[in-house]
């Protein structure tokens, strides 16, 4: 990997969100395993290596069952969702503000990864897939490439030859999933024959 590309990877860390994304292909993650995973930039255009979204969930009354929706706020518009939510905990009746407290809204990233171990599903490794991550996974990422101390060293994890594995590791904590123990390894090649390199990188 290029300097150029590893510094337009950064940047995009800090932008604003991209216009499309796929949502397919997803890696499916369970609580109590710990997956083996490397990062890899989006080549054609390295900026949008990351896809950061907002996202709305609640559970319909109708039906019972978890929905979802994509703010338009991942595009700089208005978002009707959070306007009304905001005006119902404002001028609304007693069990409208417990209705909509229900309405969750999250911020979030996808990115490609090369799936190394899978203890779950062992025939995604060696395959590439869509990893959803919220801000705790961010922070790490962000972490590893721009440490905040001078005596750590920063890591490329998006190199195949010098970058690291990214150890996810999740947890059930009171009724949530926990990432704090998820890890960077030391760095490491990722492939022992370059041209297995080569094809996944195109």
């Amino acid at each position: 990997m290029t300097n150029s590309m590893f510094a337009s990877i950064k940047d995009s860390l800090a932008k604003p969100a991209q216009s499309s994304s796929s949502t397919s292909n997803i890696m499916r993650l369970k609580t109590g395993n710990t997956y083996t995973v490397r990062l890899l930039p989006y080549t054609p255009e390295p900026s949008k290596t990351f896809f950061h979204y907002f996202s709305h969930g609640w559970v319909s009354e109708a039906t019972g069952q978890f929905q979802s929706a994509i703010s338009p706020q991942t595009w700089g518009e208005r978002d009707p969702i959070a306007e009304a939510r905001f005006r119902i905990m404002r001028t609304g009746t007693e069990e409208e503000k417990e209705k909509a407290k229900a309405l969750t809204r999250r911020e979030q990233w996808l990115i490609n990864v090369y799936v190394v171990k899978d203890p779950e599903n062992p025939e995604n490794e060696g395959k590439v897939f869509l990893f959803r991550y919220g801000k705790k996974i961010f922070d790490k990422i962000t972490a590893a490439m721009s440490p905040e101390f001078e005596d750590e060293k920063a890591i490329n994890p998006f190199d195949f030859w010098e970058g690291a594995n990214f150890k996810l590791k999740i947890r059930k904590v009171d009724g949530f999933w926990n990432y704090d123990k998820s890890e960077f390894e030391e760095p490491s090649k990722l492939f022992e024959d370059d041209s297995e390199a080569d094809k996944v990188w195109q």
